[in-house]
């Protein structure tokens, strides 16, 4: 990696950390915790939350999300599995030092997320 590559790295990193760092618990952030996990939440939020969250994602900047949620997001692109379209997923993050963590959680369901396989068939 150049040296201009990774002092924009760096700085886009920094960013990052600075909009973390502004985050906080919200009235919602404890209701998504206690609700996320059932199944009558994950058989809604299939449904609008890929609609909805991406494009509140890319107007606000992720702000609104992070905010709403109280949680660090991030859009993740993946090529489909089985149809090569691209798809884009909001998904919450945890931070290891310069790397992002993301978890195939499906809100507690039995089942991984679509996202996992279109990642396991193209992981550039």
């Amino acid at each position: 990696m150049t040296e201009a590559v990774s002092a924009s790295l760096d700085e886009k990193l920094q960013r990052i950390t600075e909009f973390e760092q502004a985050g906080r618990t919200t009235v919602l952030t404890r209701l998504l915790k206690r609700v996320g996990p059932t199944r009558a939440f994950a058989a809604v939020y299939k449904r609008l939350g890929p609609a909805v969250d991406p494009w509140l994602m890319r107007k606000t900047h992720g702000q609104i999300i992070s905010r709403w949620y109280g949680l660090p997001a991030l859009l993740l692109a993946t090529t489909g599995a089985k149809s090569g379209q691209r798809r884009v997923q909001p998904l919450v993050y945890v931070r290891d030092g310069r790397d992002f963590a993301i978890v195939g959680t499906n809100f507690g369901q039995t089942h991984h997320p679509a996202w996992t396989a279109n990642l396991l068939a193209h992981p550039a």
